[in-house]
């Protein structure tokens, strides 16, 4: 076996023991604590590079464009992919469930509530089970094309019904293929998202909040890693020296060209600054 699933046996065996000494009062020892298990080296610190994003999208707009709202809700929210689908036949059939539900979108607070989350058994009575995130615009403009585009009657329950974890993952994969990406799973939305977020959530414990990392020394080790890309252009990009200029390197990234000249010409118009930035 793997060392990924001979952990998972182990941390399984442990949690048990665990609940039959803790809820049970069951006189047992948990053995599994002492025994040393190999550990797992498939860590994958990637994130897309060059035009791999742009490439890998039109491919699965050519191949699988129902894969589209799926991947792009995932680089936004930072999404697991359980949480955006339901799992496969065999797991459904042992009672597990899954996948974004029309019932936890609201458009008029801008939030979307996941029921369930990979991390729930970890959580004490106390604490929701699930979590409620904020909807970023881009989300928010994928999910009300999907509501419109869903007839009246079939507005509740799963968001995407006729997928799964696997053929989402197979898809992604042959996308993937297309494209000459390699190195790459679904998972990697998730990894790009959660560094994405990280520029506009600085605080790592409001970020997990987001995210749904139960472990932070995880969220730190394996998400919140910047690329060496973003790391060479921070130090030798000269336009990081000034305020103004790092104001207008922010402004022609996030809206273009024309507009930051068209906003700076504003600018030089306005006579009370302050007065025109506390009424917007």
């Amino acid at each position: 076996y793997a060392p990924s699933s001979i952990r998972n046996f182990f941390s399984f065996m442990s949690r048990t023991f665990q609940w039959a000494a803790g809820e049970w009062l069951f006189p047992v020892d948990n053995y599994t604590k002492f025994i040393k298990l190999p550990k797992v080296q498939n860590a994958k610190n990637r994130n897309f590079k060059g035009d791999e994003r742009e490439r890998l999208m039109a491919a699965i707009k050519e191949t699988s464009p129902w894969l589209v709202p799926i991947v792009e809700l995932s680089l936004e929210v930072a999404f697991r992919r359980g949480e955006l689908v339901q799992p496969g036949k065999g797991k459904r059939e042992r009672g597990i469930t899954g996948g974004l539900m029309w019932e936890g979108v609201d458009f008029d607070n801008n939030t979307i509530h996941l029921f369930q989350e990979k991390n729930d058994w970890m959580k004490k009575n106390a604490e929701t089970k699930g979590r409620t995130v904020p909807m970023p615009r881009r989300a928010k403009e994928i999910l009300l094309e999907l509501w419109e585009a869903t007839p009246i009657d079939k507005r509740n329950g799963l968001i995407f019904p006729t997928r799964t974890t696997n053929s989402v993952t197979q898809a992604f994969k042959n996308c993937a293929d297309k494209a000459g990406i390699e190195n790459i799973t679904f998972h990697t939305c998730r990894k790009v998202a959660t560094y994405d977020l990280s520029k506009k959530v600085t605080n790592v414990g409001l970020l997990s909040k987001i995210t749904g990392h139960k472990d932070l020394k995880t969220l730190y080790l394996h998400y919140y890693d910047v690329p060496l890309e973003d790391l060479n252009e921070m130090l030798s990009d000269d336009t990081y020296n000034s305020i103004e200029e790092r104001a207008v390197k922010t402004l022609y990234k996030e809206i273009g060209i024309e507009d930051t000249l068209k906003f700076l010409a504003l600018i030089k118009k306005t006579e009370r600054i302050d007065e025109w930035l506390v009424s917007l």
